[in-house]
């Protein structure tokens, strides 16, 4: 493939993407069909299914972009352990989840629902547990249960569901997104 036709499939598989997330977060995974991709990204339904084989295969690639862009942005952190590198952290978290807002919101959609994808939520904290300090080299293998079972539940569904949830939030209470950040990551350092 030459490199003009290159460019045009990434910009194809883009636009599906993009689509298909905006899709997904308004409505459901189930009650999306790909004929509604299709015609909201303006092309044909074939070509969705010449990309991605299933709507299946379609979410699974926007969880594959989720982590390896997180897993991507996180290894550019030069991780030292001080109590400013975990300010750091939490705001990369929340401003990655935030920026990727749909996408998460889809994870949380599909997870509360029984069957095949209710482990999403699940699979996109897995990219956090690349974390220095849950793989560091005096932790145990016990150790490591404990500290991913504390970050899934005190670091990465709160950050997830803040950023699903902040803005309507603050919005809501008349409280301030960046006061809202700061409330969130001084929760986190306890």
């Amino acid at each position: 493939m030459n490199s003009k036709k290159q460019e045009q499939a990434i910009k194809s598989k883009r636009n599906i993407l993009d689509n298909a997330i905006e899709l997904f977060a308004e409505n459901g995974f189930a009650a999306t069909n790909v004929e509604s991709i299709a015609t909201k990204a303006g092309i044909p339904k074939s070509l969705i299914y010449y990309h991605y084989k299933s709507k299946d295969v379609l979410l699974d690639s926007i969880l594959e972009n989720f982590i390896t862009d997180s897993i991507k942005i996180f290894r550019t952190f030069n991780w030292t352990g001080s109590d400013d590198d975990y300010s750091q952290m939490v705001d990369f978290y929340i401003e990655f989840m935030e920026k990727n807002k749909n996408v998460v919101k889809i994870f949380f959609m599909e997870s509360l629902k029984s069957g095949k994808n209710s482990n999403l939520m699940i699979k996109i904290s897995d990219f956090i547990y690349g974390n220095p300090f849950i793989n560091g080299p005096n932790i145990t293998p016990e150790q490591r249960k404990y500290l991913k079972f504390i970050d899934f539940f005190t670091f990465t569904i709160p950050i997830a569901a803040f950023s699903v949830f902040g803005q309507e939030w603050g919005a809501l209470h008349d409280v301030k997104i960046n006061d809202l950040k700061h409330y969130l990551i001084t929760v986190l350092k306890k």
